[in-house]
């Protein structure tokens, strides 16, 4: 009872030496709590642990949507979804794992879009022999499946659209922790490592489809932007009419964010600079912006599918989905106002 009342936080119930005894023999014995044996057995609870990115889901669009698509697709196979919130107390640092083994689901489906997160607990959900599937992002461990948009075609179809326009200065933007950091915006030179891993991905297709192109004249860079909430500082406008670019590819939010900036300093969006989006959110349909689509609520509904199908035996390779993309052309895109630029 005194062992349980003071992991469990009561100080009221104990002195400060019976805290420090107890928290002694925590750490000699290496104590974790679980389940009894019989509790721990592997039961099928018809139950799929989801394991968001951002708990503030109603401000975050990705996690939003992406749930409504595994709730829609679990109710269709017969599943419930638990929602891991819990943290651990401070006395558990570094078990995380405990939670994610007690049994409560039959296994999980992460919204993990940054390269390396959770990566150790992946690893000891497999060996657990725990059904995994993670969303947008493919670098994961053996055993786990995954479910990504088409990166390349997205690329591909934004440069193949304004290189048809007219456009030959063409720049990717990305929003980059570091530059914001730093307080501006700068051409790099090589994919941001600090980014999402779509935003990787991204950028090593972007490179490559203009390395592609040779003696062309065309020419694509990637600008790595400060930004707060993904509002563009001024600096990022003056920086690709410095460079002569004259149409951009970047997230939805950023480019709709980008184009109210060109507006308040006269750079007109398309004739002065051409957007294309990525994602197809809401606002851009409203505000006429041309932008490469794929469903958030896709991404939901495929991994559900592909967590089914690791419970009904194949392997995660076969299990893991590339999400289609399509090109939706709006009005954000033109012929570049002045020829010599591009």
């Amino acid at each position: 009872m005194t062992v349980s009342r003071v992991l469990k936080g009561r100080t009221s119930r104990f002195s400060a030496e019976t805290y420090e005894r107890v928290m002694a023999a925590v750490q000699e014995l290496n104590y974790v709590p679980m389940r009894s044996s019989f509790q721990n057995r592997h039961v099928e609870t018809n139950t799929i642990g989801y394991v968001p990115h951002n708990l503030q889901m109603p401000h975050n669009m990705i996690d939003s949507v992406t749930y409504e698509g595994l709730c829609q697709e679990a109710r269709v196979h017969g599943y419930d979804l638990l929602t891991m919130l819990r943290d651990e107390a401070d006395w558990m640092a570094n078990r995380e794992s405990v939670r994610f083994l007690d049994r409560r689901s039959d296994g999980f489906i992460f919204l993990s879009p940054r390269s390396g997160d959770w990566q150790d607990l992946l690893e000891v959900l497999t060996e657990n022999e725990l059904l995994v599937v993670v969303c947008y992002r493919r670098d994961v461990p053996e055993g786990v499946a995954w479910i990504d948009p088409d990166n390349e075609a997205i690329i591909q179809l934004s440069i193949q659209h304004l290189l048809a326009r007219g456009h030959s200065r063409i720049a990717l933007l990305v929003s980059s922790p570091a530059s914001a950091a730093a307080g501006k915006t700068v051409i790099q030179e090589q994919p941001c490592v600090d980014a999402y891993f779509d935003d990787l991905q991204r950028q090593r297709y972007f490179k490559a489809a203009f390395q592609g192109l040779g003696e062309s004249g065309c020419s694509g860079e990637i600008v790595q932007v400060s930004d707060h909430h993904l509002q563009p500082y001024p600096d990022a406008l003056n920086i690709l009419m410095e460079q002569g670019i004259t149409a951009v590819i970047c997230g939805d939010y950023l480019a709709l964010n980008l184009w109210s900036l060109a507006e308040k300093s006269g750079v007109s969006i398309p004739s002065d600079l051409s957007i294309v989006g990525i994602d197809n959110q809401f606002p851009a349909s409203h505000r006429g912006l041309t932008t490469v689509a794929f469903g958030y609520d896709q991404v939901g509904k495929l991994a559900v599918q592909a967590w089914v199908e690791l419970k009904q035996g194949k392997s995660a390779a076969e299990c893991s989905k590339v999400v289609p993309v399509q090109l939706i052309e709006r009005i954000s895109v033109s012929e570049p106002r002045d020829s010599a630029k591009s």
